[in-house]
């Protein structure tokens, strides 16, 4: 989820990011890449 939402992400499509990253969060709060998934939200 975490690495298909930051690919969106990279790629403009942010309401795809959005969703794969919350996805990521909300499966697992503390994965390795949470605190950046956090951070790119933050900036969507």
């Amino acid at each position: 989820q975490f690495h298909l939402g930051m690919c969106y992400y990279k790629n403009g499509e942010t309401e795809r990011a959005r969703n794969f990253l919350n996805n990521a969060i909300r499966l697992n709060p503390q994965f390795p890449g949470a605190d950046e998934a956090r951070k790119t939200l933050e900036s969507l």
